[in-house]
């Protein structure tokens, strides 16, 4: 028999909005399925955590607040870990589907069937993206530019040490240089950084059918296909790029 690669399904993390959380959550669908019999949450204790978080999330908002970001962390926390908890069975059941049918594509369908996603390779390569802070109030972020036409998305957020992932994000910093400052920064905050990069898609230079082409990023690559008329195509729920991990920097 030969070896197959390894299923592995994607979890939420704490750092994730609570949006994305009800967003992700709200695709899970065991009810009824031939192959994830028992998940260890169901689709209604699931589908009431996730009501729970969404009306805390709206009442956050609401003039005056009726919950507060404390409570809403609290509920995103719960839906986090329960989601967490199907797509470790799914995984589970899903290579045991592919073992049993020789074939991985049977135990990744097992895995998008119930709204759960799968985890792309990490692709390690010689790139090296790193902070520094040699100006007071300011981080420099930059990394070693794969090629022309390459666009660049980082994220970054205030944390309380080092290791420790930002609580709250910043809108991401996308652009088109290898290399951004950021300024007006508090002096001795520290800063998580992560980034993730695509380089622009090559045309389909045949003319003809579906290419399989790739978009690539510092730590991995996401297969997608283009037309014979060059317009690329992406599947909904798939991973189209990956972010580096966390690094941190003290700001001067």
């Amino acid at each position: 028999m030969k070896n197959l690669p390894k299923i592995q399904t994607l979890e939420l993390h704490a750092n994730d909005s609570a949006e994305t959380v009800i967003q992700d959550a709200s695709l899970i669908h065991t009810t009824g399925d031939v192959n994830v019999t028992t998940p260890p949450v169901t689709d209604a204790v699931l589908g009431g955590q996730i009501t729970t978080l969404q009306n805390r999330v709206t009442g956050s908002k609401a003039t005056p607040p009726t919950f507060t970001a404390g409570q809403v962390t609290t509920s995103k926390n719960i839906v986090i870990t329960s989601y967490n908890k199907i797509a470790k069975y799914v995984e589970g059941v899903a290579n045991d589907v592919a073992i049993a049918a020789g074939d991985v594509t049977a135990g990744n369908t097992v895995v998008t069937r119930v709204g759960c996603k799968l985890k792309r390779k990490s692709t390690r390569g010689t790139k090296k993206f790193a902070a520094t802070s040699k100006i007071d109030g300011e981080i420099e972020v930059g990394t070693k530019s794969p090629g022309r036409g390459t666009i660049y998305i980082r994220e970054y957020g205030k944390t309380t040490a080092k290791g420790v992932i930002p609580a709250v994000i910043n809108d991401p910093i996308i652009g088109g240089l290898s290399e951004i400052s950021i300024t007006n920064l508090i002096s001795g905050t520290i800063y998580g950084v992560r980034e993730a990069l695509i380089l622009p898609i090559p045309r389909n230079k045949g003319g003809g059918g579906v290419s399989a082409i790739t978009t690539a990023t510092a730590r991995g690559t996401t297969p997608v296909a283009t037309t014979k008329t060059n317009k690329a195509t992406y599947a909904d729920g798939a991973t189209h790029y990956v972010y580096s991990d966390w690094i941190y920097v003290t700001v001067k």
